[in-house]
């Protein structure tokens, strides 16, 4: 791999098995990158939004620049980003994709409740085969320098929210929950299918699955699961429409990751903590919002439920974090300034176990 030994990968595979299964080996799973010694920062080599976004050609040369650049350390790799798009699937069934420099956002096309019943993955814009497409050459050009992420597709409701809009969605599943509750379903077997074909093209050429935005790593099947528009909805409405998603997401799934978007979904965690196949659950604190110890007691909730959990958090809260909660399943995500720095973290990491 890209700046990481066999041995050290090797490794580090062994420590993300032990994630897990809910235990520790030597030390918890910490991955830290920091800017490569000497190493020249980056530079974008894609005039083009269509290229930047979906030219593998492109992609390859933005990515290898800026995997070259930096230093992996702990349980840290090289990782090829698929970025399509957050909700990306949602551009399956006639949301049109709207490239910008910093993401690619998706049009509502659903204009009334009645639009639902005719919700259908035609891939009017070709983008499924594109994306497969792009998914494999990039995965067979590794060679093993580096893994190929899964994209990051929504699985229903976030990706309903794209197709008809998220105000229009509130207020239809309050006055047409059936047909979201119809529609819902029809787009949870659709990912499925196009989970299991991502994961085929890729697994083509490398062993597991990761997430390139959240530095996961599985042998098998994996995928994120999520419910942004939570934070814009009752308890109530979560159970009804997004519960039975995330059931069915996890239970097709080998190794299942919850993405908890804000303090706002604190208040349905439990039901969250309450499906037996989730994995783990990623914690996410948004800006202006308080640092995740701020909210310890549902740290250690979802700890004492035996779910994984996985902290991305400045260098600055590394330290508490290994004290005060348990080593077993925990994962954290940081950068450094520098490759001294980075090694230091990881060697607080053995130190506190």
């Amino acid at each position: 791999m890209i700046h990481k030994s066999d041995r050290d990968w090797e490794a580090s595979r062994e420590r993300f098995a032990a994630l897990w299964r809910g235990e520790v080996l030597d030390r918890c799973c910490i991955a830290v990158t920091a800017p490569r010694d000497g190493a020249a920062a980056p530079q974008p080599v894609c005039s083009s939004l269509e290229g930047k976004w979906f030219d593998p050609d492109c992609i390859y040369r933005n990515e290898m620049a800026r995997m070259e650049s930096l230093a992996y350390y702990g349980d840290a790799f090289p990782c090829l980003s698929l970025n399509f798009g957050a909700g990306g699937n949602a551009a399956y069934y006639g949301s049109k994709p709207v490239l910008r420099p910093d993401t690619v956002w998706f049009d509502p096309c659903l204009e009334d409740p009645e639009d639902y019943e005719t919700l259908e993955m035609t891939d009017p814009f070709g983008m499924l085969q594109k994306q497969l497409e792009v998914a494999e050459n990039l995965a067979a050009r590794s060679r093993g320098d580096y893994l190929v992420s899964m994209p990051d597709n929504c699985v229903a409701i976030d990706a309903l929210a794209h197709l008809r809009g998220s105000e229009n969605l509130l207020c239809d599943m309050l006055t047409d929950p059936d047909e979201v509750l119809a529609a819902s379903a029809k787009l949870i077997e659709g990912w499925k299918k196009t989970t299991m074909a991502f994961h085929e093209a890729i697994g083509r050429h490398q062993d597991g699955n990761c997430i390139g935005w959240l530095t996961t790593y599985a042998p098998g099947l994996h995928a994120q699961v999520q419910c942004d528009l939570g934070a814009m909805i009752s308890r109530d409405l979560v159970e009804k429409f997004f519960l039975n998603e995330l059931r069915e997401a996890c239970r097709f799934l080998e190794y299942s990751l919850y993405h908890l978007d804000g303090i706002e979904q604190k208040r349905f965690l439990d039901l969250i903590l309450s499906v037996p196949e989730l994995k783990m659950i990623q914690w996410t604190s948004v800006d202006g919002q308080p640092p995740a110890l701020a909210s310890i007691e549902s740290l250690r909730a979802i700890q004492a439920a035996g779910k994984g959990l996985l902290l991305n958090l400045p260098a600055v809260y590394v330290k508490d974090v290994l004290e005060q909660l348990s080593p077993k399943g925990l994962y954290i995500v940081t950068t450094a300034p520098d490759e001294s720095s980075a090694k230091a973290l990881v060697d607080l990491a053995f130190r506190a176990r």
